[in-house]
């Protein structure tokens, strides 16, 4: 698989899961809040080991291309660490506590989550532009004879 697919497939999958998927969830009228919490949980605990295989395939595929990684592909990896170890356990703390039934203060914490995924869309997909660009100039033009072979 070429670096610049698994970018795309990756940005399919986050675009999927936090921007249709999980708003949507919260709007079906007979599932109550700790319960989309922590279907909400379940799921982003999915995605994220997801983005992680992803991570790694994308710095394997890149390098196999001989191609240079794009900064941006630096922030999204840089995204994903943060979010792992910080925001995701972060928000779990919060639904564990509004399933117990425990009074939450406000936060900001989903804003940063949904900030987070909104700049990693953004690099993703300038990611796969650079690496398809990248793996255009790194192919000689195909000659008379291979074009029909």
């Amino acid at each position: 698989m070429k670096p610049a697919a698994v970018a795309l497939v990756w940005l399919g999958i986050v675009l999927g899961v936090a921007f249709v998927a999980t708003p949507v969830k919260f709007t079906a009228p007979s599932l109550d809040l700790p319960t989309a919490l922590q279907v909400g949980r379940v799921t982003f605990r999915a995605l994220a080991r997801i983005e992680w295989l992803l991570a790694v395939a994308l710095v394997i595929t890149t390098r196999v291309s001989r191609l240079r990684l794009p900064w941006t592909a630096s922030v999204v990896l840089a995204i994903v660490v943060l979010e792992s170890v910080w925001l995701l356990p972060a928000l779990g703390a919060r639904t564990d506590a509004i399933v117990a039934g425990a009074a939450v203060p406000a936060s900001r914490l989903h804003q940063v989550f949904v900030l987070g995924k909104a700049i990693e869309c953004l690099a993703l997909g300038h990611a796969a532009f650079t690496l398809s660009r990248s793996q255009r100039v790194a192919q000689p033009p195909a000659t008379q004879e291979t074009r029909y072979h």
